[in-house]
């Protein structure tokens, strides 16, 4: 095609006109009409399922009777270094000697501001068997953050890796805890790849004073040292860790996870993936500070016997070599990464038939992105579809999940989880709507976490207690479910851009519309003001087009603003596109502040050059 004829030729994509196939529902008795009611979802499960409890124990107890079942099995894979069930077992109750030895009991919360590491592992399951509470810090984050999360919670101890020293030397004087332990990513190496790494280490190395804090190493070696002590007792509704929000749409807020809800969700993803094996390969790439990281990342493929490859640091562009190398059976990413995964050329000829759960979260994928990733699948021999889940931090991670082809529709995040609640509400008037009405998701279940760490203002806005005694989050995510208890996503009512006549629009459905056109890679929607607009703002798209694209800014915004007028109703459709190189992503979320501070500094300098304009035209 000549370069002039690529914009004329430009043809709509029709799969906005089929992403909601509605299906015939297949349910016994008579229908209300209400999904709460209605559960239409059960009939995808066994009876066998329906019957099962959650176990009432700690995490802890619950990994020590799975272990039983295949000690000798590799549990952890750390660049070569294989640890098996019965080690990491041992090095578990070492560990919890040690806390106990230096004064960490029952109910006290020790601070792990470190990646995904073997020691972070072994660390929390030490912690929840004495009964005190890991939490969970990104070492990526401002120093002033990191007091923040250790101080609110009146941790005891710190581990923290070592590579962020420095920082925790800008605030060591005002932090709570008693003790600071430190951890080198690379003390679980195998031996050769760890002289290696020190050799360089000491070559490029730092001036901070290590003597002030104590090695990890020597912390474990206490614990060898001590008597056996016994594990705590089972109590009800008791926390094991503690996790932040990302914050992408608001202040982070720790959120306090309880043995109950982390054994509710182990067997909720154990029942949507049943072809979870001992021995099978699970490659850990997302982090544990996050919910969707830790339960489903690092604790779930630890319950199910599943060698756990460990990638403490991932990069994006090592997504498909890491693929290639380890082979696993699940990989749990979000979207960005499974589109790297299609844009490289290393899988030209290469065979995927290995790979059973490609799971997808975090982030809403979009349908024309889904259908070009499940594509790729198929064209490399992968048994799946790409397996789109939907959750929050306020459920322990995940409420919905696509158990079956069947309930896998393009657009949809599948089905609620076992135990899991959902209702869809009329913002307005808090009534629960039927069946493919749009309201806000309110979610329940077991795995509704026990509330924030002092913060009862936002847990009043956020959970809520119905008139049957039952706990609800209100999720803030606008959707609607089907008659086969299929969920669809379509916005977030705090991401709402009330115009300047107060009319609401949800820019979720902007981008759904505006990345499904063959141009754009990528989208992002926010309120943006506009010079001199005292009240409302308007919705403003930035855009990210495709290579072949760039350079026809002009063209091709006409063009999109000629599609979303097709597939939007008038009030709805973005009034400014910004056209930028990529859209700003925060723990594989996109940063929406960091989208709108863009939004506002573009109006600003708009005003300014507006004003300087109007000055020269009254001097003129």
């Amino acid at each position: 095609m000549k370069e002039e004829n690529k914009i004329k030729n430009l043809k709509v994509n029709e799969v906005l006109e089929h992403t909601s196939i509605q299906k015939e529902p297949i349910l016994e008795g008579e229908l209300t009409g209400y999904p709460s009611i209605d559960k239409p979802w059960l009939k995808y499960y066994s009876q066998e399922a329906l019957k099962d409890e959650t176990p009432k124990m700690s995490v802890y107890d619950y990994l020590k009777r799975q272990i039983q079942k295949h000690p000798d099995n590799i549990a952890i894979n750390y660049y070569g270094k294989k640890i098996t069930y019965k080690e990491f077992l041992d090095r578990v109750d070492n560990l919890a000697n040690s806390f106990i030895t230096n004064n960490i009991s029952n109910g006290d919360v020790v601070s792990l501001c470190m990646p995904a590491l073997p020691e972070t592992m072994i660390s929390y399951f030490a912690l929840n068997k004495i009964g005190a509470v890991a939490n969970i810090i990104d070492p990526r984050i401002i120093k002033e953050q990191i007091e923040e999360f250790i101080n609110c919670t009146n941790s005891k101890m710190l581990i923290t890796i070592d590579k962020i020293i420095p920082k925790i030397e800008c605030i060591k004087d005002n932090l709570c805890v008693d003790k600071i332990v430190t951890v080198s990513p690379n003390n679980s190496l195998p031996s050769i790849k760890k002289m290696l790494i020190n050799f360089k280490e000491k070559i490029n190395g730092n001036d901070v004073d290590t003597s002030k804090y104590m090695n990890f190493n020597e912390l474990e070696q206490i614990g060898r040292l001590i008597i056996h002590i016994p594990d705590n007792t089972y109590e009800k509704d008791k926390p094991a860790e503690i996790v932040y929000t990302t914050g992408t749409t608001g202040k982070p807020k720790g959120a306090i996870i309880t043995n109950d809800n982390t054994l509710a969700m182990v067997k909720e993803q154990l029942y949507a993936l049943p072809e979870y094996m001992p021995g099978d390969v699970f490659l850990c790439i997302m982090p544990p500070f996050i919910a969707y990281g830790s339960l489903w990342g690092m604790i779930i493929p630890l319950m199910a016997g599943m060698q756990v490859q460990i990638i403490p640091q991932f990069k994006i562009e090592d997504f498909p070599e890491l693929i290639l190398e380890y082979k696993p059976k699940a990989i749990m990413g979000v979207p960005s990464f499974y589109e790297a995964l299609i844009s490289s050329n290393k899988f030209i000829g290469k065979d995927l038939s290995f790979l059973k759960y490609p799971i997808c979260g975090g982030n809403g994928m979009t349908p024309t992105s889904e259908i070009r990733v499940n594509k790729f699948f198929e064209e490399h021999s992968c048994p799946s579809k790409m397996l789109k889940g939907y959750g929050m931090t306020e459920v322990a991670s995940a409420i919905a999940f696509p158990i079956k082809d069947e309930v896998n529709e393009i657009g949809s995040v599948g089905i609620p989880l076992i135990k899991a609640k959902v209702k869809v509400m009329d913002l307005n008037t808090c009534n629960e709507l039927k069946y493919n009405t749009k309201g806000e998701l309110w979610l329940g279940g077991e795995t509704v976490i026990k509330g924030y760490v002092n913060n009862p203002e936002q847990e009043s806005q956020t959970f809520i207690t119905d008139d049957n005694g039952e706990r609800w989050v209100k999720s803030g995510d606008i959707g609607y479910m089907t008659e086969n208890g299929i969920i669809y996503i379509t916005g977030r009512s705090k991401r709402s851009i009330i115009k300047q006549d107060g009319h609401n629009v949800y820019p979720g459905e902007i981008e759904n519309v505006l990345t499904s056109h063959p141009s754009v890679l990528d989208c992002c929607c926010v309120g943006a003001p506009l010079p001199n607009l005292e009240n409302g703002v308007v919705p403003t798209a930035y855009v990210v087009l495709k290579d072949e694209y760039k350079g026809y800014e002009k063209e091709i915004e006409k063009k999109l603003r000629e599609y979303s007028n097709k597939f939007l109703p008038p009030r709805e459709v973005a009034d400014e596109y910004v056209f930028v190189d990529k859209i700003p992503l925060l723990d594989g979320k996109v940063d929406y502040r960091q989208v709108e501070s863009w939004a506002k500094k573009r109006v600003k300098k708009q005003t300014q050059l507006g004003q300087k304009t109007l000055k020269k035209q009254k001097k003129g």
